[in-house]
């Protein structure tokens, strides 16, 4: 078994970040607080450091007047992590989280469009020196499908993780089943596929 990491925003907000902040921000603003956390994580036994870009894609940064920051932001999470990780022997997983568009057809955004936005988030990540990606939290097997396209043409050499989160009907909030998203992805270059927040285990 290898461990991984946990929650990032939850302890940046014990740290100071306002609630809805946008905390990409401190990986330039706080490196120090970015580096504290992967530290304690990896002094606790963690193996793999989670890079905290959960919002690192354009529509997310926006929200907060930074959608022209994803390369610098991802680019300087991912080195922050990559410099804990190499003192303490872990490996660095390049978090790509949902971009917040809904996807079509219950929205405009589509499977092209969605793997240009996280090309360019995870162009930002390898520059750091991540060694695996993780899609994590996701609803929608189509913005699953193009983070994973967005992977296989920036970062073909990298294992992928992918997980959803599902709801207490046991189905992701667009209705996709555990065994759907195993099945639908296991066609994919995904590594592994979970489950993580929501309802849990």
């Amino acid at each position: 078994p290898v461990l991984l990491d946990g929650g990032m925003g939850t302890l940046l907000q014990e740290r100071g970040l306002e609630g809805g902040g946008p905390g990409e921000l401190w990986n330039v603003a706080h490196p120090d607080v970015i580096r504290k956390i992967h530290t304690e994580y990896a002094e606790a036994g963690a193996r793999v450091l989670t890079t905290n870009t959960f919002g690192g894609t354009e529509p997310r940064l926006a929200m907060h007047g930074l959608g022209d920051r994803v390369h610098e932001l991802n680019e300087a999470a991912a080195a922050i992590a990559h410099e804990v990780a190499q003192q303490h022997g872990a490996f660095v997983a390049g978090d790509l989280g949902p971009t917040g568009e809904l996807m079509f057809p219950m929205g405009t955004m589509d499977e092209e469009q969605a793997t240009a936005l996280f090309e360019a988030q995870l162009r930002g990540l390898v520059g750091g020196g991540i060694d695996l990606v993780v899609i994590e939290t996701m609803s929608d097997l189509s913005e699953v499908r193009a983070a994973v396209a967005a992977a296989e043409k920036v970062c073909p050499e990298l294992p992928i993780i992918a997980t959803l989160s599902f709801d207490t009907n046991l189905h992701t909030m667009m209705g996709v089943a555990p065994a759907q998203a195993v099945s639908e992805l296991a066609d994919t270059s995904v590594d592994a596929v979970g489950a993580n927040c929501g309802r849990g285990l």
